[in-house]
């Protein structure tokens, strides 16, 4: 496994790359794990969000995870949740018990729950690169925190979003056209500029999928000639997962 297929920054500390992903040097890492506090290989790591693929799980998250080490912004809900489920609904999962004795089967899901435990405090050591989108008025403080995420498509599209409601938020409801024959109004001069730089600059997103290459963005609405409101989409330094999710959580 090379380091261009993992699209994300392993724990610092973490245990050694195993000979190979089968039950046994699972269950070993697992239990280092849980006794010194050590994270779990990457390999091993994505071995067991494999399992959550199919049959069992939420799919998309631990597959992104499973495939290209991709960390998702709700990827730690996903794997709490999961590790609920089995939790409360143990008949629902087998597990490959070497038996079906009730004995069996409660023990494979307790190693389970262990494996995914593991799997969210390697997540959490992790480091991930996020992208944040916000709006900044020349000479005033940020009306409110800007939208952060670990996926570019949402990041486009919230930046999409900002920008396609700022003539109204511009202009307001009690703005009355004035456009004619030769000339836009302010307002639909402000729109039509919008539009054209999301056809020219700005990647589209159909149904989660960028359509263009992950880049910076930035425009620059003037209001009355006087204030000047910059929008922007940029990636933001590299950081822990555990310290994404408290921005996040104080953000939001």
């Amino acid at each position: 496994m090379t380091a261009q297929t993992i699209k994300h920054g392993a724990p610092e500390a973490m245990q050694p790359e195993p000979a190979d992903t089968t039950a046994p040097y699972i269950a070993a890492q697992v239990a280092e794990c849980a006794a010194l506090g050590l994270a779990i290989n990457t390999r091993i790591a994505m071995a067991i969000a494999a399992q959550y693929q199919a049959p069992y799980g939420a799919g998309e998250d631990f597959a992104a995870f499973a495939s290209t080490g991709t960390i998702t912004t709700d990827f730690a809900d996903v794997i709490t949740d999961q590790c609920a489920d089995i939790a409360l609904h143990p008949e629902t999962y087998s597990f490959g018990a070497a038996d079906d004795s009730d004995d069996a089967h409660a023990q494979a899901c307790q190693a389970a729950q262990s494996e995914l435990r593991a799997l969210l405090d390697y997540v959490h050591s992790s480091t991930v690169t996020p992208w944040s989108v916000g709006r900044n008025t020349a000479g005033y403080l940020p009306e409110s925190a800007p939208y952060v995420t670990l996926e570019y498509a949402d990041a486009v599209q919230a930046y999409r979003t900002e920008l396609e409601q700022a003539p109204d938020a511009i202009y307001g409801d009690m703005y009355e056209c004035t456009c004619d024959d030769n000339e836009l109004c302010a307002y639909h001069l402000e729109e039509a500029a919008i539009a054209a730089h999301l056809s020219d600059d700005a990647p589209s997103v159909v149904s989660g999928r960028v359509f263009g290459r992950e880049a910076t963005l930035s425009y620059a609405v003037t209001e009355d000639q006087t204030l000047n409101t910059v929008y922007w989409l940029e990636q933001c330094e590299p950081m822990s997962y555990r310290a994404f999710l408290d921005d996040r959580n104080n953000d939001y």
